[in-house]
């Protein structure tokens, strides 16, 4: 079986790369497995046996195996690519087959940000060729929205298309929706702040009667069509202010902090919050003040507020901006004031501290004391407080500055760590819970999970903010849905929150919700049967079979097992829940077709495995008789006047004793394996050869050595046939007979379950009997090799392994003319006559 082996990343650290996979190709060669690529990771090889790929799973370099025609996806987007793959375990689900294949995703930008640079990045391989921008819409100004589309493509790699759409108000936002449903987007990223409703009003179904519409409304329309919504949570965890409308001294201005006490002037150190303005910090400032009176669709906000922002000239507060809006009910009406100032323009931009202070003052509000007011702002250098800095007047609220739509319960709101630690919430990165009285009462979690940015990208070079964190979110989601494509986008939100990597604090918060989206486990698992599980097509001879079944990345909740048609739960191995075992008795004769049913821990995927299948059979072996029909001694012929190191025909029988080299001892069982000899002999259907070792094996159980002969058939200097007694089977003991692999270049078992294809083993003796037909059917000069190594089979490979040498070379020459077995026709049927009867019965 042709497989790609990859290594561990963390392998290559401190290593010189080439160096390190040569290391690892040899330590694949003693392991029996037949490296044909090791200039890169992956490795491309080929296992002989799954006893060699047990061998391999256990060596602490190896991540994941895969067979070679499974399919797979790389990260071909480009030459620049998110470092966010990695924290978000992408490259797991991509090596279990799931990269985004099936599945369309939607990435929603506004005209200032936009995707300027997409038909560039398509054609530099950042974006997928399958990229279509909506046009009516335009593609922006700059380069915003491209950025997060390179990172959905950087995490699905697979996916079947990106759809680009700006938006600059309310009906455009619905006509990029309806566009993205319209052609099968399943999932759609949006990385932007919308501080107002868009409270609008337009005709979708064409019945002459305009239905009202908002922001909220259209990404519930999304989600109603099954499309799942990521968004951004913000950047102002540390630019947010919250709280119910005070008015402690009567002035009619928003008292920050209750404890006003002039009504006749601002105080800014109570009711004002104070801002510090440098232009080497920003030459913008921003601010957006909302609050809870939106009683659409059936009319506007009726309570009125204004906002004032003022710096200190000299002695003198000077009115910079100010925004008064009205809200005395009509129809478009927002409960939104909002402030920009440019420092240029005001004359601030020197470089120099500058003091200001922004309020928010009642024009006309009756219910002013049923409001609740939420202030976000950016572009600060710091703050300043009054009464020698108390920090007591500090204005900053962290808790529930989530931006909208964020705060909607049913987007996947998205937080952002740094991709270089991922333990800790990035500084400005909103927080929760989320409060929005006009979707429901209460609050509710919010950000729902986390994941990186300070990424690498072709538009913005370093990518940071929450803007950056969500495609990553998005992308995996399209991950999830390429593993199953029915699932329901509720069932996706569900999933990525479940299966998310707890960060920072322990449990649930609202710093980080779940924690880091993980793809790993938010796709299906990888599972695989874990030796001593019988091999497929086995035949074993034992009444009672033990079946295990090994998750290779997460634990288990449960595995239940059906053995023709009939169900048995399989009970955990270990505390991590990762390996089950279940044990058959009383198995009569027969066939026996089986498979497992897993649950992850998460309660989220079900795994059925591949079915496989054994067969029992209890006939009799006769254990006594080797393939000469007498005991399997070893006592072919005479080596002692053979010198060690050389070989010669005695008798009709080519022997082949070994250089006194001593072997090798096994650092598993501390018992040294040496091979002492080789003789050969044949006929006309049939090769014999016979291995001596130094020791008798540990037969039937690991740890054991594997024990090998390579035939060179066209003596060109290169075996082209590999006949394997795998003495760690189930059965196999001394004095027993069982079926023999040989395997071909391509490593197909040529003589699968063949009963001419057979060894027996008798003590230190391993005698085969190859049939020439199974390997081309040789005559005149062959090549021929030994060799023994432990660890096929044993919880590691052990180092070391024995072969037989010629003057340094693995390959020596035997005339097959000079070595026949019988020169008598009848003598020969007679003997494979009587093997017949200590093979197993079929």
């Amino acid at each position: 079986m042709e497989v790609l082996i990859y290594l561990d990343p963390g392998y290559f650290k401190g290593r010189k790369f080439k160096e390190a996979l040569r290391d690892i190709a040899e330590q694949l060669g003693i392991a029996g497995i037949r490296v044909l690529d090791s200039s890169a990771n992956p490795i491309v090889a080929v296992i002989p046996s799954e006893s060699a790929l047990k061998a391999a799973e256990n060596m602490p370099e190896i991540s994941y195996i895969r067979e070679a025609g499974r399919p797979f996806a790389v990260p071909v987007a480009g030459s620049v690519t998110s470092q966010g793959i990695f924290n978000v375990s992408a490259v797991y689900a991509w090596r279990k087959g799931y990269n985004g294949s099936g599945v369309k995703v939607g990435v929603l930008d506004i005209p200032d940000g936009g995707f300027s640079n997409y038909q560039t990045l398509v054609s530099q391989g950042e974006l997928p060729s399958s990229t279509q921008l909506y046009t009516p819409n335009g593609a922006g100004s700059s380069v915003h929205g491209s950025a997060c589309a390179e990172i959905v493509y950087d995490v699905a790699p697979g996916i079947d298309g990106l759809y680009l759409a700006t938006y600059g108000d309310t009906k455009q936002m619905y006509d990029a929706v309806k566009w993205f449903i319209d052609n099968g987007v399943r999932v759609v990223s949006h990385s932007i702040s919308n501080f107002g409703w868009g409270p609008s009003q337009f005709d979708t179904d064409n019945d002459e009667t305009p239905e009202f519409w908002d922001v909220y409304l259209i990404i519930n329309y999304t989600i109603q069509n099954d499309v799942l919504w990521v968004n951004a949570a913000g950047n102002n965890r540390l630019e947010h202010w919250e709280g119910d409308w005070t008015d402690n001294d009567g002035d009619g201005i928003l008292d920050i902090y209750g404890t006003a006490v002039d009504g006749n002037s601002v105080e800014e150190d109570r009711e004002g919050i104070q801002v510090t303005l440098n232009s080497d910090t920003s030459t913008t400032f921003r601010a957006w003040i909302r609050w809870s009176d939106y009683p659409y669709p059936n009319g506007g906000p009726t309570n009125d507020f204004d906002a004032y922002f003022e710096c200190q000239n000299g002695n003198q507060w000077e009115l910079i901006a100010k925004s008064e809006d009205y809200q005395n009910g009509q129809f478009g009406q927002e409960p939104l004031e909002s402030i920009s100032v440019d420092l240029n323009s005001a004359g601030l931009a020197d470089g120099n501290n500058h003091y200001c202070r922004l309020y928010i003052k009642k024009y006309n509000a009756p219910d002013s004391d049923q409001m609740h007011f939420d202030v976000w702002w950016d572009g600060v250098a710091g703050y300043w407080y009054s009464y020698g800095g108390d920090s007591t007047y500090n204005p900053v609220v962290k808790e529930g500055s989530v931006t909208p739509p964020a705060d909607h319960p049913n987007v996947l709101a998205v937080g952002a760590v740094n991709w270089t630690d991922t333990s800790k919430l990035e500084w400005f990165s909103s927080e929760g819970p989320a409060y929005n009285s006009y979707l429901r009462s209460g609050q509710w979690l919010k950000p729902n999970v986390v994941a990186p940015d300070w990424v690498s990208t072709a538009s913005y070079g370093a990518f940071s903010g929450t803007s950056a964190a969500a495609p990553h979110a998005a992308g995996v989601a399209a991950l999830v849905l390429s593993a199953k494509s029915s699932l329901s986008q509720r069932d996706v939100w569900a999933i990525l929150q479940l299966t998310a990597k707890d960060v920072n604090e322990t449990g649930i918060d609202y710093n980080t919700g779940y924690g880091l989206v993980n793809a790993s486990d938010a796709t299906p698992q990888y599972l695989s049967w874990k030796y001593p599980t019988p091999e497929n097509g086995a035949r074993i001879d034992e009444a009672s079979v033990v079946i295990n079944i090994t998750s290779l990345f997460k634990s288990l909740k449960e595995s239940n097992l059906t053995v023709n048609n009939n169900d048995y739960t399989m009970n955990p191995m270990d505390s991590t829940n990762k390996s089950w075992s279940f044990q058959l008795n009383n198995l009569p004769n027969g066939e026996y077709v089986y498979n497992a049913t897993t649950r992850d821990s998460f309660r989220v995927w079900i795994v059925r495995t591949g079915s496989r299948k054994f067969y029992v059979d209890l006939g009799e072996k006769t254990a006594q008789e080797g393939i000469d029909g007498d005991p399997a001694s070893g006592g072919w012929a005479s080596d002692q006047i053979v010198s060690p190191g050389t070989s010669t025909v005695i008798n009709g029988v080519f022997v082949w004793k070994d250089s006194d080299d001593g072997g090798f001892t096994s650092s598993c069982t501390g018992k040294t394996y040496d091979i002492k000899g080789l003789q050969l002999r044949a006929d006309g259907d049939y090769i014999y050869v016979m291995v001596n070792l130094s020791e008798i094996p540990n037969y039937g159980k690991p740890p054991t050595p594997l024990v090998g002969v390579g035939f060179d058939v066209n003596n060109d200097g290169n075996l082209d046939y590999y006949a394997y007694a795998f003495l760690d089977k189930v059965g196999v003991s001394a004095g027993s007979a069982e079926f023999l692999d040989i395997y071909d270049t391509d490593w197909n078992n040529v003589a699968a379950n063949d009963p001419d294809s057979v060894f027996v083993a008798g003590g230190n003796v391993i005698e085969m009997q190859i049939p020439r037909a199974s390997i081309g059917n040789p005559n005149g000069q062959i090549g021929i090799s030994a060799q023994v190594y432990e660890g096929l089979g044993a919880g590691r490979i052990c180092s070391g392994s024995d072969y037989m040498t010629d003057n340094g070379n693995t390959v020596t020459t035997v005339d097959l003319a000079s070595v026949p077995f019988f020169s008598s026709v009848m003598m020969l049927a007679l003997i494979v006559l009587g093997l017949s009867m200590y093979f197993r019965k079929l």
